[in-house]
């Protein structure tokens, strides 16, 4: 494993804290941070429980995307979404929880990878539920990924299963 931290690319993103070069079939230190905290998981086309102080882990994407929420408070949320069978990207589920930190002023980070559907009508849809986009975070890949949000050290790290990279970002 190799550690960078990334001049030339955190002049492009200012989010950016460091990636972390690995030559296994996935992060260790991803694996290792999960083994070494209590967290919660949005699985595919779900979403997590709410959290003040838990670890959000959410995976692997392709041409999903993460919703990340915090509230003022410091309640956070996690969700997994892609499309389903009536054609939304939302679930029930996901949609009510979705609307319940709207009116608890809630902030969001997406992240999305290269194929993701995630566009201009979700973000209306976002701010229409009183949700305040926080910024987008393009993953550079169209493969997998996957990503954790720790809401103690207000960070998010995303693994790039075929770059091989573990990139943190500051979060909210």
């Amino acid at each position: 494993m190799s550690k960078e931290k990334l001049e030339s690319e955190g002049k492009k993103d200012p989010f950016l804290i460091e990636q972390i070069l690995y030559t296994a079939d996935e992060s260790p230190e991803f694996n290792e941070y999960l083994k070494s905290r209590e967290h919660l998981v949005a699985r595919q086309d779900n979403l997590s429980e709410v959290t003040e102080d838990k670890v959000l882990m959410s995976g692997w994407h392709v041409p999903c995307h993460c919703i990340i929420t915090r509230t003022p408070e410091g309640k956070s949320q996690a969700f997994h979404i892609q499309p389903n069978k009536a054609g939304s990207f939302l679930t029930f589920e996901q949609e009510k929880a979705l609307r319940e930190m709207g009116t608890q002023k809630a902030s969001a980070i997406v992240s999305k990878g290269i194929r993701s559907w995630f566009g201009r009508g979700d973000e209306i849809e976002l701010e229409n539920m009183h949700i305040k986009l926080e910024r987008v975070v393009d993953v550079d890949t169209s493969n997998w990924w996957r990503l954790l949000y720790d809401p103690k050290t207000n960070e998010l790290w995303i693994d790039i299963k075929d770059k091989k990279v573990l990139k943190k970002y500051k979060g909210f």
